[in-house]
């Protein structure tokens, strides 16, 4: 989690949405054992002491992340790769390849 919130520059930092971010927190408590799960709302988590994501940031989405499986999350980040010029990102998503390499 500090690695994320380190990349985001200083003026860019916001705690606008503290409260969702608890919410989020509480949110993955039962997931944190997950590898897909712990990283998604680490990227949630992370997006949303982020300015630019303000606008773009909803309870919702813990909710969501916290009602997903394992499996369910692997598919949904793979998506959130292959699509990810069709959405609006909320956050870095780094997925391993069956190759062995990474895509962001």
């Amino acid at each position: 989690m500090d690695e994320k919130l380190q990349h985001i520059p200083a003026e860019k930092r916001t705690d606008e949405n503290k409260l969702i971010a608890l919410k989020a927190f509480e949110d993955s408590r039962f997931q944190l054992n997950n590898s897909e799960l712990s990283e998604l709302f680490e990227s949630l988590i992370a997006s949303m002491f982020n300015s630019d994501y303000n606008d773009k940031i909803s309870p919702v989405y813990s909710s969501i992340l916290s009602q997903m499986s394992p499996k369910t999350a692997l598919v949904f980040k793979e998506w959130i790769v292959t699509h990810s010029d069709e959405v609006a990102p909320l956050g870095t998503i780094k997925a391993k390849t069956s190759s062995g390499g990474s895509r962001t």
